[in-house]
């Protein structure tokens, strides 16, 4: 087992959390403890039993008492989202999050129609689950037949909570399908505003402006995204696109290196949860490349014409380097 002072200075933190979740009859066991790494005290520890549906309730307790604990004053923002959770099923929760733990649609394109079926489940159980529309929206969305749907759901998300910053996203890709990149633009800054935090949200923005000319602060966002997901295998492949978009050798090695990150992660990820369950799983494989002039600019028009459509026709713009 790593000690968690070396897991502190690997991640860069000051504080680390560690716990458990357990289900069992309905009721889910929850262990939390918040460790300062360089004492190895406790700052404190929580222990939960209770009913599956009381799970937003414990979410909200928990992240209560660790900003207590960390004497940090949440703003009324932070308050408001931790009291007002995503959603009040906890049954389209579950459904919300396996599809969350699906691969990266994007690099497993047959696993399209999984993520769609989860999220199907979850609005089935929860009509107003504002984040389970604006997945299924970018999930229907990359599919090029799927653009009607995929732009309502994306509406539907954005009408039942203006607040979500990946409802505003969801809703950029499908102005970007459109072709209406004003509109798109103006989606993602909503999606900035509305969650500056979310690696997600940082990353497709940071694409989108290098794609469009932007390349120094779409770079930026990225490496905020990374930053604040250090683990996060969608980060690093997005963050190994927007360098790629550089137009030069240096961004395209260093796109390569980081892109090849990021599938090593989703590798690791893989292979764990093959390991850990009996039940079938998808595995990854990828060629990787020494980084030379000539392999690096294939490998930077490849990567670039598999940006999605949102993003222009795809062996133009690698062509193009923008």
């Amino acid at each position: 087992t790593t000690p968690i002072p070396q897991i502190a200075r690997e991640l860069g933190v000051e504080t680390i959390m560690e716990g458990s979740v357990q289900f069992a009859d309905g009721r889910v066991l929850v262990t939390v403890q918040l460790i300062d790494p360089k004492t190895d005290a406790h700052l404190w520890t929580g222990d939960y039993n209770m009913e599956f549906k009381d799970i937003f309730l414990i979410e909200a307790d928990i992240a209560k008492k660790i900003a207590k604990a960390l004497e940090v004053e949440l703003l009324p923002a932070d308050v408001a989202r931790i009291d007002n959770p995503l959603t009040d099923s906890a049954d389209a929760f579950e459904w919300y999050l396996k599809e969350r733990s699906l691969p990266f649609w994007e690099e497993y394109p047959d696993t399209i129609p999984t993520h769609v079926g989860y999220l199907d489940e979850a609005i089935a159980l929860d009509p107003d689950f504002a984040a389970a529309y604006a997945w299924r929206s970018m999930a229907r969305g990359s599919l090029p037949e799927n653009g009607a749907e995929a732009k309502a759901d994306a509406e539907k998300a954005v009408a039942l909570d203006p607040s979500l910053g990946l409802a505003h996203m969801a809703l950029a890709w499908a102005e970007s399908d459109e072709r209406d990149f004003s509109a798109a633009r103006r989606s993602y800054e909503e999606a900035y505003r509305a969650s500056p935090k979310n690696t997600r949200i940082l990353v497709e923005y940071a694409r989108f402006l290098a794609r469009f000319g932007e390349q120094a602060r779409g770079e930026r966002l990225a490496e905020q995204a990374v930053e604040l997901a250090p683990n996060g295998y969608a980060e690093y492949i997005l963050y190994g696109q927007v360098l790629g978009l550089r137009g030069d050798r240096s961004g395209a090695c260093r796109g390569d290196a980081l892109f090849e990150l990021g599938h090593l992660s989703l590798r690791f990820r893989l292979v764990s949860r093959i390991l850990a369950s009996p039940q079938p799983s998808l595995a990854a494989s990828r060629r990787s490349r020494r980084c030379n002039s000539r392999s690096a600019t294939r490998r930077r028009h490849v990567r670039i014409s598999s940006v999605p459509r949102r993003f222009g026709r795809r062996r133009r713009a690698g062509r193009s380097g923008h």
